[in-house]
């Protein structure tokens, strides 16, 4: 099962502070790559919260496609960037 690097889980929380109050990022596949949209936990969904908010949901099969990976912040020329890494 992939894992919430703690930075992602701060960046996501304060992205997230506008949403909707069950809204949570939702990862999913986007042709070779991943994107994010603001979405709610479904049944059979991966959960990631930390201090009892949703941050994260995902699939069982995007969540079985990275495996061990880590959701990661990266800072980049461009700003922080989530990161899938390991997969």
């Amino acid at each position: 099962m992939p894992r919430l690097s703690p930075e992602a889980a701060r960046y996501l929380k304060g992205a997230l502070a506008g949403a909707r109050a069950d809204g949570a990022a939702r990862l999913q596949r986007s042709g070779a790559g991943w994107r994010m949209q603001i979405d709610r936990p479904h049944a059979g969904d991966q959960v990631f919260e930390r201090q009892g908010q949703v941050l994260l949901v995902m699939s069982e099969e995007v969540a079985e496609a990275l495996g061990p990976a880590v959701i990661d912040l990266h800072q980049t020329g461009r700003g922080p960037r989530l990161v899938v890494t390991g997969e």
